[in-house]
């Protein structure tokens, strides 16, 4: 898991890339993680097209936060057992209603 192999160096680039003071850098991790939510939506499309967008959301979020964590520090073995409790959580989610954002 190369978000926390590095001591110095813990994340995902892109996703980190996205708080950077370069503006050029910001734009190209901003072009990739839209590229990046935009392919998980249209693979999600393929089962749960009504649902597409609400999970892909959940899923770039789950990324992104597993990307802090790793930067914060947040140990391999813990940022794998966060991982799989999400994937548990996404296959509940592809069996459960939409939510409602009233």
């Amino acid at each position: 898991m190369p978000h926390t192999r590095s001591k110095s160096r813990r994340g995902c680039m892109a996703a980190e890339g996205l708080r950077a003071d370069d503006p050029q850098a910001r734009a190209l991790a901003g072009a990739y993680a839209y590229a990046s939510a935009t392919f998980i939506e249209h693979y999600i499309s393929q089962s749960k097209p009504q649902r597409a967008r609400e999970l892909a959301d959940y899923v770039v979020a789950t990324l992104q936060g597993l990307s802090a964590s790793a930067r914060a520090g947040l140990s391999r073995p813990r940022v794998t057992s966060v991982a799989r409790l999400a994937g548990l959580a996404f296959d509940t989610f592809l069996t459960t209603p939409e939510l409602s954002t009233s």
